[in-house]
C-alpha cells in the first residue's frame, strides 16, 4: 500500500489534538484513588509485598509458598515506579497511553495522520483502560498495554518488506523486551505467539516473493525473525539465575519446576471413578492418598480441618452474599459470573454449596496445597521443599505402579487432563467470551472499597505513592464525581457501537479471504489482521477452558486484553479492506480497452 503523505501542517494539528486528548483522558482520571486488596494473599498483596522486598534490595524476599508463585515482572515494575516517587496507578496509565501511540504510529504510514488520529483516540478512550480493575495492584493492566506494544512493535517491524534491515532492528530489539516483559507478567502469556508467528511468517513469504533472494539474505531474515527470542531467552535466563543463586531453584516461577510439576500431577492423577468438574483432587481421592503416602499424610490436617479459608470457600461466600456481608463490587461480580455461566460449572457449584458437603474447587486447590506444605514445615528452603516434593511424587508414583490405588495416567502440568465432555461448555463459553469481551459487559467503572486492615492500607499507600480508597467499615459514601459519569458515558458509547463495527469487520475479513484468496496472501494488512484473530481466538480459548475445568475466566480484567485487541483487528481489516479493493479498481483501470475488445 502506497504511504499517504499528508501537508506538514495536517501533523501539527494531528500532534495537538493528541496531546489534548491525553490531557483530558488524565484530567477524567485525576481523581482515581486507590483501591487496597489487603485480603488478597495471593494477589494484590502478593505483589505489594514482592516489591517492598525489592525495594529493600532484597529480590523477592524471604522465601516460601508465595515467594515464587508468580511472575515477578510486575512486582519489579511496581519497585522501579516506587523508586522514582511516582504514583503508580498514573504510571500504569502513561504506559498504555504509550502503548496506543505506538500502535496508532505503527499504521499511521498506511491509514494516514486522519485515520491513524481516529484510531489512536479509539485506544486512548477504551473503557476497559479506565474500568475499577485499573484502580488496584493488579498485573492485568499492565499485561494488557504490554500486549497492545507487542503486536505495535511487530508491525513497525515487519509492514514494509523494502525497509533496510537496520531500520527493522530496533523494533525487534524493543520487542524483545516487551516479549520478555510480557512472560514475566501472567503464566499464560503464550497466547501472544499465534500473533507473532503468523506475522513473521507472512514477512519471510513476502520477502522472499518480492525479490530473487538468496539463501544467505533468506538466512538472515530468520535470524530477524528470532531476534526477540534470543533477547527473551537472556532475560528469562537472568531471572532464572538470580532466582538459583538467591533460592536454588532455576526457574522463573516455581510451579513450572520439574520437581513442583510431578509432584502436583502425582496428586491429581485423579480416575474417572472419581471425578468431580472443577474440583483437580476430589475429596474421595484424597483419602486414598493419605493412605499409600506418608508425605501427602503430612497434609492432612491443614487440608480437611473444618475451618479451611479453601475447602468451603464457595459456601462461605454464598453465605456472606445472602447475609449481605459483601461489597457491592462483589455482589456484582457474583451475578455476572453467574448470569453468563454458559457452561454451567459455577452455577452448579453455587447452587450445591450448601446441599452436598465442602471441597477445594478448581486452582484455589494450587494455593491450598502450597500452604498445607508450609503449614507442615518444608518451606522454610527451597532444598526443603523440593526434598518434600520429590519424596511425594516417588511414594504416589510407586502405588499407582503396584495398583495399591486407582490412579488416572501419568501427568506432570498444573492444567486439568482433557476430557472429551469438555467439549460443548468449552463452545459456548468460547462464543459467550467473545461477546462479552467485545461488547463490554460487567465492566465497573465505580471504585469499590478498600479491603484488608489499616496496616495493609500503610503499606499499600507507601509502595504505590497513591492515596487509598476509604474502607467499607469507615461509613465512608461511594464516591461520586462528574469525571466517573462521564467515563461511564465513554463505556456506554462503545458499548451500543463497537459490537456492531467487530462484527461486521469479522464479516468483511471473512468476505476478503474468500473473495481475494489468491491476493491476500501478499496484503500484510490482511496478514496481520488474521494474526490478531488468532491470539485473540487462543486467549479465548484458554479462558474457556480455565472457566470450565478451575476457576471463573470471565471476570471483566482477564478479558480486558481481548477488548484492545478487537479495536486493533478492525482497524486492519479496514486497512486490508482498503488495499484489496484498490487494487482490484487499479488492475480493472489499467486494462487496454482493445483487450478487453472494446
Amino acid at each position: 500500500m502506497k504511504p499517504v503523505q499528508p501537508p506538514p501542517y495536517k501533523n501539527a494539528i494531528v500532534a495537538l489534538i493528541c496531546l489534548g486528548a491525553v490531557a483530558l483522558r488524565f484530567l477524567l482520571l485525576h481523581d482515581q484513588k486507590l483501591t487496597v486488596l489487603g485480603d488478597e494473599r495471593y494477589d494484590s498483596r502478593l505483589f505489594i509485598d514482592l516489591a517492598h522486598a525489592i525495594s529493600q534490595g532484597n529480590w523477592l524476599g524471604a522465601y516460601d509458598e508465595r515467594t515464587l508463585i508468580k511472575g515477578p515482572f510486575y512486582p519489579l515494575w511496581i519497585a522501579s515506579v516506587h523508586s522514582l516517587h511516582l504514583p503508580l496507578l498514573k504510571a500504569q496509565h502513561a504506559l498504555y497511553v504509550f502503548a496506543s501511540a505506538l500502535a496508532a504510529r505503527a499504521v499511521a504510514r498506511s491509514l494516514g495522520a486522519t485515520g491513524a488520529l481516529g484510531f489512536f483516540l479509539a485506544l486512548l478512550f477504551d473503557p476497559t483502560g479506565f474500568a475499577a480493575h485499573t484502580g488496584m495492584v493488579l498485573r492485568e493492566y499492565v499485561n494488557q498495554s504490554l500486549a497492545i506494544l507487542i503486536v505495535a512493535c511487530t508491525l513497525l517491524a515487519f509492514w514494509n518488506t523494502g525497509e533496510r534491515k537496520s531500520y527493522r532492528v530496533g523494533p525487534l530489539l524493543w520487542l524483545g523486551i516487551f516479549l520478555s516483559c510480557f512472560r514475566l507478567t501472567r503464566e499464560e502469556s503464550v497466547w501472544i505467539l499465534p500473533f507473532y508467528a503468523i506475522a513473521a511468517l507472512h514477512f519471510c513469504f513476502r520477502h522472499a516473493r518480492s525479490l530473487e533472494k538468496s539463501w544467505k539474505s533468506l538466512c538472515k531474515n530468520l535470524g530477524l525473525v528470532l531476534l526477540p527470542f534470543l533477547f527473551l531467552a537472556a532475560c528469562v535466563g537472568a531471572v532464572s539465575a538470580i532466582n538459583k543463586a538467591r533460592y536454588g531453584v532455576w526457574e522463573t516461577v516455581e510451579v513450572k519446576s520439574a520437581f513442583f510439576l510431578n509432584a502436583y500431577g502425582a496428586v491429581s492423577r485423579v480416575p474417572p471413578a472419581f471425578f468431580k468438574q472443577a474440583v483437580p483432587v476430589p475429596r474421595e481421592f484424597r483419602m486414598h492418598l493419605y493412605r499409600v503416602s506418608p508425605a501427602f499424610r503430612e497434609l492432612r490436617p491443614f487440608l480437611e480441618r473444618d475451618n479451611s479459608t479453601w475447602t468451603c470457600a464457595i459456601l462461605e461466600l454464598k453465605r456472606a452474599y445472602a447475609e449481605g456481608k459483601l461489597d457491592e463490587g462483589s455482589r456484582r461480580s457474583i451475578d455476572f459470573i453467574l448470569k453468563h455461566d454458559a457452561a454451567g460449572v459455577w452455577r452448579r457449584a453455587w447452587d450445591k454449596a450448601d446441599k452436598e458437603p465442602c471441597d477445594i474447587y478448581g486452582a484455589w486447590f494450587l494455593w491450598a496445597f502450597r500452604e498445607a506444605v508450609a503449614q507442615a514445615g518444608y518451606y522454610r528452603s527451597a532444598v526443603a521443599a523440593r526434598s518434600y516434593y520429590e519424596r511425594l511424587f516417588q511414594e504416589i508414583q510407586g502405588a499407582c505402579q503396584e495398583k495399591k490405588i486407582p490412579c488416572g495416567p501419568h501427568r506432570a502440568s498444573l492444567a486439568p487432563p482433557w476430557r472429551w465432555d469438555y467439549l460443548r461448555p468449552l463452545a459456548s463459553m468460547f462464543g459467550r467470551i467473545i461477546h462479552l469481551a467485545v461488547s463490554l459487559q460487567g465492566f465497573a467503572f465505580d471504585p469499590p472499597f478498600s479491603t484488608g486492615d489499616a496496616q495493609s492500607a500503610v503499606l499499600f499507600q507507601q509502595m504505590t505513592n497513591e492515596e487509598p480508597m476509604p474502607f467499607r467499615h469507615d461509613g465512608s459514601a461511594p464516591l461520586k464525581s462528574w469525571r466517573t459519569a462521564f467515563l461511564k458515558d465513554i463505556a456506554s458509547l462503545y458499548q451500543y457501537i463497537f459490537p456492531w463495527v467487530f462484527y461486521g469487520a469479522f464479516l468483511v475479513h471473512l468476505a476478503l479471504s474468500l473473495s481475494f484468496f489468491k491476493r491476500v496472501v501478499g496484503e500484510p494488512a490482511w496478514a496481520f489482521a488474521s494474526a490478531v484473530l488468532g491470539s485473540c481466538g487462543a486467549l479465548t480459548a484458554i479462558l474457556s477452558y480455565i472457566h470450565v475445568t478451575s476457576f471463573p475466566g470471565i471476570e471483566p480484567r482477564y478479558l480486558a486484553p481481548l477488548h484492545s485487541m478487537s479495536v486493533i483487528y478492525t482497524v486492519l481489516v479496514g486497512l486490508s479492506a482498503k488495499a484489496l479493493l484498490g487494487s482490484q479498481r487499479k488492475d480493472q483501470n489499467d486494462l487496454d480497452p482493445r483487450e478487453c475488445g472494446c
